[in-house]
């Protein structure tokens, strides 16, 4: 239902009224004007920063906010009222120039570098006595998240879509797996990489298929993990191992995709192991398992008898 005040009302039922559209944009607390990566206000994150417009003839105050009418000036395309769960969405456009700043930085740049991505969207619409007076209040017509940001040389469109596109995310946000949700050597899973690496040198070599003699670990170690060749032509050059196999002292490298052209024998590289996301790889292969996050004791779904 929407919210207004008496004043409003009033007015509503004189049919003797002027209005304007009030937009207010909440911006994420980012600097997208930083050069140094960060957040570009010493430390910590800074407030949100708020934008406002209206599509009046004459800029408006209301509620200590001045919304201003040019320089950007905006429009919209229109909302609809519905009882049912669907997810409205509005185009607002945003036209303004390079003489525009945000957080003192050019206006397309600004959309550009990402300033809207994540930003809320508030389209109030006042209903005024007389022009400029705002005392009646204002009578929310859609609020949303920018979920798309088309920006230009002179204006920016942004899509909002309404909070109820919130109830598109898949929940729990972790579901339960008898895998672990990890991946091998992320935060979560804590493990350097660099402890881990396998130093050796190419004995036979296709594009599909490297050899060497010179590792201790057993069949298998590899398998899913990932070689890079350290010396010669080929320097720089990574690949996941499909398969790891020893026989006879021989450790093979099967890759997932050929490389670009066979390393030569006697070419360094470094390998690294992989994971199957199992308890018992955790466990028995890198002595992890106080940061396994998977859970193989949960019952199927469907079982059979």
């Amino acid at each position: 239902m929407k919210q207004a005040s008496a004043l409003t009302r009033s007015l509503l039922a004189s049919h003797q009224l002027l209005y304007a559209d009030l937009y207010t944009l909440t911006l994420i607390a980012v600097d997208p004007g930083a050069s140094s990566g960060g957040y570009g206000y010493g430390d910590g994150p800074p407030p949100p920063v708020q934008l406002f417009y209206t599509d009046a003839d004459q800029n408006l105050t209301y509620n200590g906010n001045t919304y201003r009418c040019t320089h950007p000036a905006v429009s919209r395309t229109g909302t609809k009222c519905s009882l049912d769960l669907s997810v409205d969405t509005v185009e607002v456009s945003i036209f303004g120039s390079a003489a525009d700043l945000v957080l003192g930085v050019p206006f397309p740049q600004f959309a550009f570098n990402g300033g809207f991505d994540g930003a809320t969207v508030s389209i109030d619409r006042c209903f005024m006595p007389i022009y400029g007076d705002t005392s009646a209040g204002v009578v929310n017509l859609f609020f949303g998240n920018v979920s798309e940001v088309k920006p230009s040389r002179t204006a920016v469109v942004l899509t909002v879509s309404s909070q109820f596109e919130l109830l598109n995310l898949d929940m729990p946000r972790n579901l339960l797996s008898p895998g672990c949700i990890h991946s091998l050597f992320d935060a979560g899973c804590t493990l350097t990489q660099a402890h881990y690496a396998a130093y050796d040198t190419v004995t036979a070599a296709t594009t599909g298929v490297i050899s060497s003699t010179g590792l201790g670990l057993p069949a298998g170690y590899f398998t899913q993990g990932t070689i890079m060749l350290t010396s010669g032509a080929d320097t720089g050059a990574t690949a996941t191992i499909r398969l790891h196999t020893l026989a006879n002292g021989v450790n093979t490298f099967a890759l997932v995709a050929p490389m670009n052209a066979a390393p030569h024998v006697g070419d360094n590289f470094t390998a690294f192991p992989g994971c199957d996301k199992t308890m018992a790889t955790c466990s028995n292969r890198f002595g992890n398992l106080q940061n396994f996050r998977g859970w193989p004791f949960v019952p199927s779904p469907t079982a059979s008898t």
